[in-house]
């Protein structure tokens, strides 16, 4: 009220109405107490609102949202627990004029939050640039592994939040503070642009770290790192990322006028005609504008982007791993490949083999030459991607998930290899002893990734190659048998599903669900 001019105040004093007897009556009464609040209220709510249309603060929106909804919760508890007069009730429930100015006024605080939330997402997320400290990945992980390891506490009592890409964070806070502050509807569109948004954001970061020289294992793992958060982060607002677009389309229209007016238009003989080529009703019934229906989904989107992340790493941990034998194996899979009886490894023809013998890189000793230095190479790259997996993904059964293709693929390549090598030897009359050191090789190689532990590996920087590669581990003398596929131990999807949605540990399943373990098995590893 300090607010109001006092010529407002004295216009509201009204005169009492009294009855015969001269006492007033309490409906009166309450009709000028009625009359009186809506008049003070609604000067009020015209004061209050230029103030609220003109706010930027989302947190000051926010926090009047919930005021008002906790003000209205008090009085419905309060009505329902006390016995109040017809007048009191009609005064102070819903629809009396105090109810009618705090709803206005949430409105109007909504609608503000929806305008202040995208103006926030456009320029925090959409057309955010990342700075020189934003690009310094692994640089970024490694500091926070540093920290944890010198102050002995474990990753979840660590802010993990300053490791994250700053349009993520951004994007989390915002939908924090909207969740509670508006209607389901409202919220679930704005998340479904922010998500969206926030999903192409990191594609492009993911580009331009490549721009900037970091190696493309860094830069797919920053982008599955970042889906993995934003996954996990939506899954407890329990919402649709789903929304459609409608739009007019007159191309039927104008295609419809166009055949109207080659007719003669309203000039046309079968104008009149009530018949089915009459042109003025073609151009009614087919010239209605259809309807257009455009539907964005952020989550697809987002699953799509992070399948796709994944694969790419795992086809770079593969050249990694397998080195000059994945080309070796590609060129002579060109001559005349056919499958065998059982379908599980590779069988060259007669007229194959023959083709085979006569490339320079199938002699015992280039082959020799080119396992030894696959071996070398395995050895030296597969701590590097061990520790990389380690710094970016933090859950160990995720780790594992997304390792298992890796190893299953080199265990496929190798088994092909060794099918091949074997039937080399068979034909080949020298009786060379290089055949069988081969097989050794591939064995040892087989054996290094295969039996390769992701959840034992250190995290910490000392856990990182040294500069001198490490020695390859002696081939061991086993028998040239065919290589067995690797059957990594993790956890099934039934018991990551499982898991409690509150827990501080990320979703082990990175990637969409039934892929990880059953597409895996049965349509190739590429299916992550």
């Amino acid at each position: 009220l300090a607010h109001l001019p006092l010529g407002s105040i004295e216009e509201l004093k009204l005169p009492s109405i009294a009855d015969e007897d001269g006492e007033e009556d309490a409906s009166d009464q309450a009709g000028q107490f009625w009359y009186c609040l809506e008049e003070i209220l609604g000067s009020l709510y015209s004061l209050a609102r230029p103030l609220l249309v003109h706010c930027n603060d989302i947190d000051s929106l926010c926090a009047l949202v919930e005021t008002v909804r906790e003000e209205l919760d008090r009085r419905r508890h309060y009505a329902r627990t006390h016995d109040l007069s017809d007048s009191a009730k009609l005064l102070t429930g819903e629809a009396g004029p105090l109810a009618w100015v705090l709803h206005r006024c949430a409105a109007d605080a909504q609608e503000r939050l929806s305008l202040v939330g995208r103006q926030h997402l456009l320029s925090e997320v959409a057309a955010y640039l990342p700075t020189d400290s934003d690009m310094d990945y692994p640089g970024i992980l490694e500091r926070f592994v540093e920290k944890a390891n010198r102050e002995g506490a474990g990753y979840e009592n660590l802010d993990v939040f300053d490791t994250w890409y700053p349009p993520v964070g951004s994007l989390l806070r915002l939908l924090a503070q909207l969740y509670r502050a508006v209607e389901t509807h409202v919220f679930e569109d704005l998340a479904n642009a922010a998500v969206t948004a926030c999903t192409k954001s990191l594609m492009s970061m993911r580009s331009t770290l490549m721009n900037h020289g970091k190696s493309a294992g860094d830069a797919e793992m920053f982008l599955v790192r970042h889906l993995l958060v934003l996954r996990e982060q939506l899954s407890p607002f329990n919402i649709r990322l789903l929304h459609v677009e409608r739009s007019l389309d007159f191309s039927t229209t104008a295609q419809a006028l166009q055949e109207f007016m080659r007719e003669g238009g309203l000039l046309s003989r079968r104008v009149l005609n009530m018949t089915a080529q009459n042109p003025l009703v073609n151009l009614l019934v087919e010239g209605r504008p259809r309807v257009k229906e455009d539907a964005t989904d952020g989550k697809a989107a987002l699953e799509k982007n992070l399948k796709e992340g994944c694969n790419n790493w795992i086809e770079i941990a593969l050249n990694d791993l397998l080195g000059p034998l994945k080309d070796w194996l590609t060129k002579v899979s060109a001559l005349a490949m056919e499958a065998d009886e059982g379908g599980n490894s590779p069988k060259l023809s007669s007229a194959g083999i023959q083709r085979v013998r006569l490339l320079p890189s199938a002699s015992p000793d280039r082959i020799k030459e080119i396992a030894d230095v696959a071996l070398a190479g395995a050895a030296k790259a597969l701590p590097a991607r061990l520790r990389q997996l380690h710094l970016y993904i933090l859950n160990t059964s995720t780790q594992t998930v997304l390792f298992r293709p890796v190893q299953r693929r080199v265990s496929q390549a190798l088994q092909d290899v060794t099918a091949i090598v074997q039937q080399l030897e068979a034909v080949d009359e020298s009786g060379s002893q290089r055949w069988q050191e081969i097989l050794s090789s591939l064995k040892a190689l087989n054996t290094l990734v295969v039996t390769a532990d992701v959840a034992r590996f250190e995290r910490s920087p000392a856990a990182a190659p040294s500069s001198s590669p490490p020695e390859p581990n002696p081939a061991p003398k086993v028998d040239p048998t065919p290589l067995a596929e690797p059957t990594p131990q993790v956890e099934s999807t039934s018991k990551r599903a499982s898991s409690p949605a509150g827990e501080s540990t990320a979703r082990s399943d990175p990637l969409p669900q039934s892929n990880a373990d059953n597409e895996g098995e049965d349509e190739g590893e590429d299916e992550v």
